[in-house]
């Protein structure tokens, strides 16, 4: 029998998570932090650490705390489930537990990093020179370097699911909560404007539905593309922990648009 798929979506946890030292599980303990938030790393950690090469140490950012997480979890129907025999079970055993085996983040604004430079080259966290609270970032193809935006991130899928549409399935998940959340104009549940914004509306800190994929990484760029996403040709291309980069935007339509 198949495994059946659900989703969990785990709002901003908050600092204490940047406190997680997932190179010694053991010296801290896991009841100190959400649940879902050590199930996306189980995740993220096999992904960008083990099969990528990337720094273990730099695997939780600061950008954690403050991101709306999504997990996809496999529920795997347990042998007896699946038995024919007519004969009741002389004991029960419970199920095993959801496995998580995929994950997202979707940060919103505002953001400290300004967009990365081409040709550049970061480690662990450092990508971008710091942005201070309501600075212009430099303007970009597709972006005027004022207008809020949201930023995904840390897609990853476990190798034995992949080629089943996970991935797929939480980019149109998350784009379709954002619609919904950031449908107000002020950024809703997600902080669209900046910090210190009177609302006197200058259009400066109006969310417009402009969504930025930062960290897409060359080998998944087609497969952003049919998620309708497009190249920012005057970000080029960088480098985070070694592997090539691009920065993609999206639009996306908010409710009531048609």
């Amino acid at each position: 029998m198949s495994p059946q798929f659900t989703t969990l979506l785990l709002p901003p946890p908050g600092p204490s998570v940047l406190t997680y030292d997932p190179s010694s599980p053991s010296s801290t303990s896991s009841t100190n932090f959400p649940t879902p938030f050590l199930d996306a790393l189980s995740v993220r950690i096999p992904v960008f650490v083990d099969e990528q090469s990337s720094a273990l140490s730099a695997e939780i950012d600061p950008d954690d705390a403050r991101s709306y997480h999504w997990i996809v979890y496999a529920n795997i129907p347990s042998s007896s489930s699946s038995s024919t025999s007519q004969k009741p079970p002389t004991s029960s055993a419970p199920p095993p537990p959801p496995l998580p085996i995929a994950t997202i983040r979707l940060i919103p604004p505002p953001h400290t990093q300004a967009h990365p430079l081409p040709g550049a080259h970061y480690a662990g966290d450092d990508v971008g020179a710091p942005l201070p609270t309501g600075a212009d970032d430099r303007a970009t193809t597709h972006h005027d370097g004022r207008e809020p935006y949201i930023k995904l991130g840390r897609l990853a899928v476990l190798k034995e699911y992949r080629g089943m549409g996970l991935a797929r399935r939480l980019v149109d998940e998350v784009l379709e909560w954002a619609g919904e959340v950031f449908n107000d104009g002020g950024g809703g549940k997600g902080g669209g404007k900046g910090e210190g914004d009177d609302g006197k509306g200058d259009g400066k800190d109006e969310w417009r539905g402009l969504l930025c994929l930062v960290h897409a990484q060359k080998g998944v760029e087609r497969f952003y593309t049919s998620c309708g996403f497009v190249g920012d040709e005057s970000m080029g291309r960088w480098w985070e922990e070694g592997i090539e980069h691009l920065g993609m935007w999206k639009r996306v339509g908010l409710r009531g648009e048609g």
